[in-house]
């Protein structure tokens, strides 16, 4: 793609294992997303995100052809700095400061720590190209996910997070985390997470799956429900460490459908995930169609 659009200016977020069935490793991922700079020139501008271990090495590296590194984040060494991060009952607050300059409060109506660190990208981008640190402040107020990127739905009696698009180990630990937050926050009843294949993953599928259900256990999820044979091995994975999890397991979609009824109830806020190919919307929109939801 960078042959195709030949970029001038980029920004990259983070090295995960999607894609690992084609990318044999995040070193091997690593060195793929640096080709976007390939048509770099002297005063070109790369975003990178001082979180993330492998973009971190780049900090005294001569890479990139020269260009200008912008660092955002959570680190004390940012261009663009969030500090005092929380949730809010619409989303998240983080003071953002600027080149140890000057700051601002920023309100953005997603949850997530990862999404206080897509806001401080999208920032830096526009305050380096000129834009009013006013503007770039009010832009936040109109924003909306898309559908099926941890769109929240919470008209209804439960908490729907619907992030259905997608799915990679790294994307269901902030998902995971987030609900975690989210329930803690607004002290809800329950937290329930329907789990289906994170695809694409090669080789090392069920042990990335395996891996992802241990990290679930450590968190304080109520009911774990996996759907479909892959997702088993995140069941096994979170029993391996805990083996009193609440857990169920369903063979298809259409089948969780038809008990779902007996699972979800008011006060809960349920987290639906799964590789696009999952189809996993069948679930969200048999959650939509039922009371638990007003729209």
């Amino acid at each position: 793609m960078a042959s195709i659009a030949q970029p001038h200016c980029a920004v990259i977020t983070n090295i995960g294992s999607a894609h690992a069935a084609f990318l044999d490793n995040k070193e091997t991922t690593f060195s793929e997303k640096l080709h976007i700079t390939d048509y770099f020139q002297n005063d070109s501008i790369v975003f990178l995100n001082r979180d993330d271990n492998f973009l971190s090495s780049l900090s005294d590296s001569n890479e990139l052809k020269g260009a200008k590194k912008v660092w955002y984040g959570l680190s004390s060494n940012c261009d663009y700095r969030a500090e005092d991060i929380a949730y809010t009952n619409e989303g998240m607050i983080f003071k953002c400061i600027v080149a140890n300059k000057f700051s601002r409060t920023i309100n953005i109506p997603v949850y997530g720590v990862h999404n206080v660190r897509n806001a401080l990208a999208a920032i830096a981008v526009a305050h380096e190209f000129g834009i009013d640190c006013n503007d770039i402040v009010d832009s936040f107020a109109g924003f909306k996910s898309s559908p099926m990127r941890m769109q929240c739905d919470n008209s209804g009696s439960i908490i729907l997070i619907d992030d259905t698009f997608n799915s990679s180990p790294e994307s269901v630990y902030v998902a995971l985390e987030v609900i975690t937050e989210i329930k803690k926050a607004k002290k809800l009843k329950r937290s329930v997470v329907i789990l289906e294949e994170m695809a694409l993953l090669g080789e090392k599928s069920s042990d990335l799956h395996f891996l992802v259900g241990q990290k679930l256990s450590l968190l304080n999820i109520d009911l774990l429900i996996s759907v479909g044979e892959q997702a088993k091995s995140i069941a096994d994975g979170a029993k391996s460490i805990n083996n009193s999890i609440s857990y169920r397991s369903y063979p298809s979609n259409e089948k969780l459908n038809t008990d779902l009824h007996n699972i979800i109830s008011d006060g809960d806020i349920v987290l639906v995930k799964g590789s696009r190919s999952t189809k996993m919307e069948t679930i969200t929109g048999y959650i939509r169609r039922k009371t638990w939801m007003k729209f």
